[in-house]
């Protein structure tokens, strides 16, 4: 460090020229001034001239700030008076401009050092707003502070050897490192990290920025400190790690107590001795840290300054292209778009990578013409200088990937291959760590390349230009396959070309003949079109080796649909892969071949004609290739004769052909998929193969491509592009045969798309034909576009359509229904709702016709659906009840148990009578369809104890389990099914019967244990919670009613002991299979007390009980359940109690039985780790330290679990 005497000294030695010169660069530096022009300085030299003012720089807002020196050290008022003359003329200039001239500052640097304040506020005065006044003492201070490259280069006194750097210094260092980027370029798109920043500096925060290698980290840190600093007048400086001295002490020299600094440590990981820098902080309030480290290195760096405290961290994720492709044309001058492509694409967001580029391409940009040379041109040369060492552990972690560096077989069977001693690699792996080129974590147990780029560059280098490895050498480690197939996959995508193509194939040939049936299959996904011919003959091979087998296909319908797009075959999947290829047609010809033989993997063709013979998206456009070569087999077939499996697979095929959407899957860099779905566009292609693919259907079965052509669904909401679903319309048009549409579901099916084409403007002239054809036709139309109504909205439709109709068309509509549509709840539920609301109208205004309806629906044996209550209704007879039931039941041919309940539900709901009780009594006791609960409840109210004979019958029913008892017991706060219970429960025997009733109930439904009545009867008797929670522990998963339970249990209703009693019995199934759900029970029942307030209370019945318990079962089962206060509790109770390390560790350790995360499991150590700590300070607190050292193995366990989790992380961080 400089002292201040020294520096002062050597200022007052200058002469004119040289203060000259040390004022115009002291203001750059001080105001961050740029485009400087020394107008008072004779080009090359240290001599002044005329001129004003002296020199004049660009600010950040684009104006001028005008700088003058001078150089009078000897009298007061000859001082002053230069400085007044100098601020004049500035003033003068500025005046008498042709064209305004924007002057933010007048600066002056003057050499006299005895300037008394009046003199300084006159000078000021001249314009206050702009002009400041600056002194030899300022700049001597500033010198010592930050400005150190001044002393250096104007005083004569050395760079001073330390850690502590002025920002030229460190961007001079910078600009010497020939693998770095420059850091004084403008920075873009990175506005919302630095007003962050700026606020936590503001705060007087530590901030951390960290980040991939390259991702512009130190140019933020830096551009952001330095605003701060000029806006609120603070030092700056940068603290570099790797020189190993005492820091301390440097640090006490340099920084002074008053002023605010701000210190920028970049790489704060590699800080020798970051101690020393916290210990510094902590005693100087006025210094504040900006960090910069890489992930790899975030956590052990925030362990390091955590008693700092108030961290604030910034995730800097790599630069957007866009963001990158500014910098390069602003900064570099780079206007061609194909260059600037191709820089952005092989920099991936890293912005070192892209600057580097630039610089070194040096405006010339012939000499690249692929990602090849541009990563040549810019590693090329550092590479040279590395060492071999280096060379081969970079292409070794290119190739690997993230990988452990310890017991790992893929490295060393490729460090053998390369004949680099481990040892020698990891010193490799060191070095490029100090490099900035490999990250590592926990001392080298785990290694990467950082830079992607890099990766890519050093894979080619390996494998293709020095040839170091073979495709083989890749293939024969473990997953060998995974490896190799990244490795392929960054050769053809980073620097495909033909010369690349040739190598690649003779390589993989040259493996073909070793390779085993199931790696041939591999290499066939691995390298598709390289080995293109040898990957069909095998193919050929296999399949006239198969076995001949036949597979079902009588199940494959319209309407058939796989469970996912999965092929299991072997050899259909690696004809799927060459179904890509340049030799489509024999392909499919092997496919066709194969079921020609065996067509027995039926889900497996149905997927692959499905899913698999889709046009798809190659280089742009939509490629057809595949879709015609099957239709030109399925024609040929046609012709000469199909087979059955081929009928049914044209049909799929069909079907797939007629969809419009576009899906698939793109596989890119690294472990990215990117899955698109979007709508096929419009074109001649897809037109013509519908054509011949419904003519080809139509050859074949007339009535299936009839369901083809009524299923087609148009995708044009996806692309706002109708003119593929107008021309599909036209074809669908030409081929349709409305005179097959004979049963509802066809009809309804033609209704509806007609609807389609006139929603597009399409409108079909056989289709508006067929729906006029005939009132059924009109009333389904009208039925299904919800047209129908009784009020207002819709009455003059029904009236028309209800007029029309006669006796005959109606029975017709009903004759249509008998079918059903056997499909599509939502149409279905359209035409059931129209048919109510024509049955009321007739009723009203058509009795006759009305009567013959209900007859005939009735004789059909259709079931009540909407219409019950409105038939039910014409057989109810007022003065007798029972007379209209026996009356429906006479006429209905079918569903009779459903029409009793109908008429029965229909008389209880709307006419407050029960037609005949002993009847529905007599359904329960045979088992019949049951009466809903709903009306049974109403019935109770109208005739009290008829809910009770009702469980009683269908008690009788349910001996041999085959009534489902749960529905007649309300599970919500029903009020009349609560009623219906309360007064059964008021008879005598009623309770009992009723408590037998649930537990019945329960066994026979595991889903819906009866909530509200199980709550009501444990208000009466207290005693069943000893029967019921033991049936549920038995019967019904835990989830449907431990909730609630517990609910009612720490509800008021029980004692302590009442619960005691209950947990103690419980204990007696220690021994059963049912015991893991019996403790996870216990655990919420003990965990859901701190819900209800009694936490002490429960925690004290633990420490009681849990002797009784074998093994520590019990404290085994709360773990999953206490809240962590809780879990603190307890453990402390057990420590006042002197239990064992073992009945404590499962609540110190903080160990579920199951656990769920998303992320890292770090997060997971980190809540364990913090509840150890919690406990173990209550305990502390207490005097209980007999329990430390078991702590301390403990908190070892968690250690050894987060360096395994983090290199788990680190090698691959998907998981």
């Amino acid at each position: 460090m400089y002292r201040f005497e020294a520096v002062r000294r050597e200022i007052g030695r200058l002469d004119g020229g040289a203060f000259q010169a040390l004022g115009q660069h002291y203001a750059m530096l001080r105001f961050s001034l740029s485009s400087p022009v020394f107008f008072g300085m004779c080009p090359g030299t240290l001599k002044p001239v005329k001129g004003t003012p002296d020199a004049y720089y660009k600010d950040e807002k684009g104006g001028f700030v005008f700088v003058e020196c001078g150089h009078v050290t000897t009298g007061l008022s000859q001082a002053a008076k230069k400085i007044r003359e100098d601020i004049e003329k500035c003033l003068e200039v500025i005046d008498k401009s042709p064209t305004p001239l924007t002057v933010s500052k007048i600066i002056c640097c003057y050499a006299y050092p005895r300037i008394n304040p009046s003199t300084q506020a006159e000078l000021t005065a001249l314009d206050q707003d702009r002009v400041i006044l600056v002194g030899p003492d300022e700049i001597a201070r500033d010198i010592c502070d930050q400005f150190f490259c001044l002393a250096d280069e104007h005083l004569g006194l050395g760079y001073p050897n330390g850690n502590v750097l002025d920002f030229e210094k460190f961007i001079q260092l910078h600009r010497e490192d020939a693998y770095a980027a420059p850091l004084d370029n403008e920075i873009v798109g990175r506005d919302d990290e630095s007003n962050i920043i700026f606020s936590a500096l503001e705060s007087g925060q530590t901030i951390v920025i960290y980040g991939r290698s390259g991702c512009g980290k130190t140019r933020l840190a830096l551009d952001a400190a330095r605003h701060f600093c000029e806006q609120k007048n603070a030092s700056f400086s940068i603290i570099r790690p790797g020189i190993q001295r005492t820091l301390y002490r440097e640090l006490r020299k340099y920084y002074n107590a008053g002023r605010n600094c701000v210190v920028l440590v970049d790489d704060v990981n590699q800080l020798f001795d970051i101690s020393e820098l916290v210990d510094f902080c902590l005693l100087n309030r006025n210094v504040h840290l900006v960090c910069t480290v890489r992930n790899y290195a975030l956590k052990r760096a925030l362990e390091s300054l955590k008693k700092l405290g108030g961290i604030v961290q910034i995730a800097l994720e790599p630069m957007g292209e866009s963001s990158i492709e500014s910098i390069l044309r602003e900064g570099y001058s780079i206007r061609n778009q194909i260059f600037l492509d191709q820089i952005i694409k092989v920099a991936k967001g890293n912005l070192r990578l892209a600057v580097l580029a630039a610089k070194k391409a040096k405006g010339g940009f012939a000499e690249i013409t692929n990602c090849k040379d541009l990563l040549g041109l810019c590693y090329g040369d550092a590479v040279d200088q590395w060492g071999d060492n280096c060379v081969l552990a970079c292409e070794i972690a290119a190739l690997l990937g993230p990988h452990a560096t310890i017991d790992n077989k893929n490295l060393e069977t490729i460090e053998s291959a390369l004949s680099i001693p481990h040892k020698d690699y990891l010193d490799a792996c060191a070095e490029l760590c100090a490099k900035e080129v490999m990250d590592m974590v926990h001392d080298y147990r785990a290694v990467s390349l950082d830079e992607q780029n890099l990766r890519d560059y050093f894979i080619y280098r390996c494998l293709v230009v020095d040839r170091k490895l073979s495709f083989e050498d890749l293939w024969l480690l473990e997953q060998g396959q995974i490896i190799t197939a990244k490795a392929v996959n960054v050769l053809f995508r980073v620097f495909n070309d033909e010369s690349l193509f040739d190598f690649t194939q003779k390589s993989v040939r040259s493996m073909w003949p070793k390779l085993s049936d199931r790696d041939k299959h591999l290499i066939i996904k691995t390298f598709n079109s390289l080995i293109e011919t040898e990957a069909l003959l095998f193919l050929r091979q296999r399949i006239q080796d198969l076995v001949p087998g036949a597979g079902d296909y009588s199940t494959v319908g319209p309407f058939w649909s796989a469970s996912g797009d999965v092929i299991s075959s072997n050899i259909l999947k690696s004809l799927c892969v060459l179904l890509s290829g340049s030799n489509v047609r024999v392909a499919v010809d092997l496919i066709f071949e194969h079921l020609a033989i065996d067509s027995s993997p039926v889900d497996d063709f149905c997927t692959l004609f499905y899913y698999r013979m889709k046009p798809i998206l190659k280089y742009g456009a939509v490629d057809y290739r595949i879709v015609e070569t099957v239709l030109d087999r399925f024609e040929s077939k046609v012709q000469s004769g199909i087979s059955d499996a081929e009928k049914a697979l044209l049909l799929l095929f069909s079907r797939s052909v007629m969809d419009d959407e576009l899906s698939g899957v793109r596989y890119g860099e690294g472990n990215e998929v990117s899955f698109f779905h979007g709508a096929l566009p419009f074109s001649e292609d897809v037109l013509n193969v519908r054509r011949r693919c419904m003519d080809c259907l139509g050859q074949v079965d007339s009535s299936i491509q009839q369901e083809v052509l009524l299923g087609y669904k148009p995708a044009c909401v996806h692309s706002n592009d109708e003119r593929l679903a107008i021309a599909t319309y036209k074809i669908i048009d030409d081929r349709l045969d409305l005179r097959q549409a004979t049963v509802l579901r066809k009809k309804v099916q033609v209704i509806n798309l007609g609807r389609s084409m006139e929603h597009l403007g399409y409108r079909s002239h056989a289709v508006d034909h067929f729906v006029n054809s005939t009132w059924q036709h009109r009333f389904l139309s009208a039925a299904l576009r919800r047209k129908l109504s009784i009020n207002e909205s819709g009455s003059d439709r029904i009236n028309t359509l209800a007029a029309e109709a006669s006796q005959d068309s109606i029975n017709k509509l009903i004759d249509l229904l008998e079918i059903g549509l056997s499909s599509n709840t939502k149409n279905e539920w359209a035409i059931d709702e129209a048919v109510k609301i024509l049955l009321e109208w007739l009723r009203e205004n058509a009795p006759d016709i009305f009567e013959g309806a209900v007859h005939h629906y009735l004789q059909k044996g259709l079931a009540p659906k909407l219409i019950g209550f409105t038939i039910a209704s014409c057989f109810f007879d007022e003065g007798n009840p029972r007379n209209g039931r026996e009356t429906l039941l006479s006429v209905s041919c079918a569903n009779r148990d459903m029409w009793a309940n109908e008429y029965d539900g229909y008389c209880i709901a709307l006419k407050d009578c029960i037609p005949d009780e002993e009847a529905i009594f007599e359904s329960l006791k045979q088992r019949r369809a049951p009466l809903d609960p709903v009306y049974i409840w109403k019935a109770d109210e109208l005739s009290p104890g008829f809910f009770l004979t009702c469980v009683v019958s269908a008690m009788e029913s349910s001996k041999n389990n085959t009534l489902n008892l749960s529905p007649l017991f309300p599970y919500s706060e029903d009020e009349e099914g609560m009623g219906a219970v309360r007064r059964s429960i008021e008879k005598d025997d009623g309770l009992q019967l009723i408590e037998r009733a649930v537990l019945s109930s329960i066994d026979n439904d595991i889903h819906h244990p009866p909530k509200a009545t199980i709550g009501l009867l444990l208000e009466r008797d207290p005693e069943y919670l000893r029967v019921i929670v033991p049936a549920l522990l038995k019967s019904v998963k835990k989830e449907y009613w431990a909730d609630w339970i517990v609910d009612i249990i720490w509800s008021g209703l029980f004692s302590l002991e009442d619960i005691k009693t209950l947990v103690n019995m419980l204990r007696n199934q220690t021994e059963s299979a049912n015991w893991y759900v019996t403790r996870s029970f216990l655990g919420e029942l003990f965990g859901g007390a701190e819900d209800h307030g009694i936490l002490h209370e429960a925690l004290s019945l633990i420490i009681e009980l849990k002797k009784n318990f074998p093994n520590d079962s019990l404290i085994d089962g709360l773990r999953d359940k206490l809240s962590r206060s809780a879990r603190v509790e307890l453990a402390v109770r057990l420590g006042r109690n002197e239990a064992s390390w073992d009945q404590i560790r499962p609540l110190a350790s903080d160990l579920r039985s199951y656990e769920s995360w998303s992320g890292s499991y770090m997060s997971v150590l980190n809540r364990r780790r913090e509840v150890a700590r919690m406990i173990q300070e209550h305990l502390n607190a207490e005097g209980i330290r007999n329990y430390d050292l078991d702590f301390m193995d403990l908190y070892q366990s968690f250690d050894e679990v987060a360096e395994q989790t983090e290199i788990k992380d680190f090698i691959d961080p998907y998981l």
